[in-house]
């Protein structure tokens, strides 16, 4: 579900996201080299059966540092739009969330927490359908205390109330 018109975030919001950026890249770059040559190595103290195994573990590695540098940004992300929420600042807070509808990134909102926060922004902005799409992906795929909140939000709108 793609927003009807684009969104920015502030210029302070916008540098702390690059940075974080930034340093994510630094560290998986870094990182990258140095898992690579110590797979390279590491397979010529292995036997023949175990090589597989050294492959694999280097692989993981690599991913579970992309994972952790998307998570970190995913935080970032969603203190921006909890600040921005509570300052009702709302375009900077759909900014900010509007990256946890997309199909790569709904894993790193596992308590529903920013989808929620999107919720609401959404709704302030005239992003209805969005806003729509957030309360019932809430409500189907997340538990615990946001996906609640979105289920009384939906009840409450089925039988006519605000």
């Amino acid at each position: 579900m793609k927003p009807r018109r684009k969104y920015a975030l502030p210029a302070e919001a916008d540098r702390r996201l690059r940075a974080r950026w930034a340093k994510g890249w630094l560290s998986v770059g870094c990182g990258f080299p140095v898992i690579a040559l110590v797979a390279v190595l590491g397979r010529g103290f292995v036997s023949e059966p175990m090589k597989w195994a050294v492959d694999i573990a280097s692989v993981g590695l690599m991913l579970f540092m992309i994972q952790r540098f998307s998570a970190d940004m995913a935080k970032e992300r969603l203190e921006i739009g909890r600040k921005a929420v509570a300052d009702r600042r709302f375009e900077e807070a759909f900014a900010a969330l509007e990256p946890f509808t997309r199909l790569g990134n709904r894993s790193f909102d596992g308590t529903g927490e920013g989808h929620y926060l999107l919720w609401r922004a959404a709704s302030e902005v005239g992003e209805d359908d969005l806003a729509a799409h957030c309360l019932r992906f809430l409500a189907r795929n997340r538990r615990g205390e946001w996906a609640d909140r979105a289920r009384k939000k939906l009840k409450r709108a089925k039988r006519g109330g605000s």
